[in-house]
């Protein structure tokens, strides 16, 4: 009887087990590999919400000294790649299966700083790329920063579950001929690229006297962060209607960052949506003559691509 009911407890824990993964923190730095002691701050708030909220076994090097030494001893990296071969395998002798490394860029313009974490296995893989921002003048207060770390990993538990969600389904499910309609693809209407970044506009529509114009970012060279501009320092995006009236986006969205100038992380070749959304547009129009959208990315400086003649969507 025992054996039976450790079976069974067995049976009910092995889903956790399967997708609780083991997790080492790496000292956040700046975008150009600086540590100081907001970075060191960052690290253990982010360390600590990500143990507190999200299935992954953090690996706390304050618990582990063994932990501690490796990451002393490796200079200030932001990548699986640049690990010792010794210090890689340390870190899997302790039970580690992938590293976060977290990067504070400072927007001078903006006044902002984005925060992004980085999931990597130990093939160099980025299994999961977030970002978070926090307004310059924030950033000495622990308590904006905690509540900061604690939306960023907000954001990694809702895609963690969401990707358990799938594994325990397909776990659970054999495999059988669909008989479903097969769902179709969002049809896009034109690409246009600008540094290494691909916009496609998968439409405008018009609801009221407001258009949305959602797109589809694409990111084809290395890793980066990219920023919509309404407006950055030089550039800006904007509307012109038929009749010639010009109007500037009163929001905008990209990936799950909502905001008037929103930031994302984009993996090489991971499409990520995003929208604009422009107000006081005639109820009746019927055609858009310009939809420019201005972006930074990286260190590329600020760009920009132009939709022209779009057909607008009336729901």
């Amino acid at each position: 009887m025992k054996e039976r009911l450790l079976l069974s407890f067995v049976c009910l824990l092995l889903p956790s087990v399967i997708f609780a993964q083991s997790v080492v923190v790496w000292d956040f730095a700046t975008r150009t590999g600086e540590k100081n002691n907001t970075t060191e701050s960052l690290t253990y708030e982010f360390e600590e919400s990500l143990s507190q909220n999200c299935s992954y076994n953090v690996l706390e090097r304050r618990n582990l000294d063994r932990l501690q030494a490796v990451i002393q001893n490796e200079r200030a990296l932001q990548n699986v790649g640049q690990i010792t071969a010794g210090g890689a395998t340390e870190l899997k002798r302790l039970g580690a299966s992938l590293v976060v490394f977290g990067e504070m860029f400072d927007d001078v313009d903006s006044g902002e700083i984005t925060i992004t974490v980085i999931f990597q296995n130990f093939k160099g893989q980025k299994v999961l790329i977030k970002s978070v921002s926090i307004r310059r003048g924030l950033l000495l207060d622990s308590a904006s920063r905690r509540e900061s770390m604690a939306a960023l990993t907000g954001q990694i538990c809702r895609s963690t579950k969401a990707t358990e969600a799938v594994g325990k389904s397909e776990a659970k499910q054999p495999a059988a001929e669909s008989t479903s309609p097969q769902v179709q693809p969002t049809k896009v209407i034109e690409t246009k690229e600008a540094a290494g970044i691909a916009f496609s506009l998968l439409g405008c529509r018009l609801s009221g006297s407001v258009v949305t114009c959602d797109l589809s970012v694409v990111n084809k060279d290395d890793d980066r962060q990219i920023e919509i501009c309404t407006p950055c320092f030089g550039n800006s995006s904007r509307l012109v209607d038929a009749e010639g009236n010009e109007y500037q986006p009163e929001a905008a969205s990209l990936g799950s960052n909502h905001s008037l100038r929103p930031t994302a992380a984009l993996a090489s070749g991971v499409p990520l949506k995003g929208s604009m959304r422009f107000n006081g547009v005639p109820a009746g129009s019927v055609t858009i003559k310009l939809l420019e959208i201005g972006f930074r990315a990286g260190f590329t400086g600020e760009h920009q691509v132009q939709f022209h003649d779009i057909a607008l969507q009336h729901p």
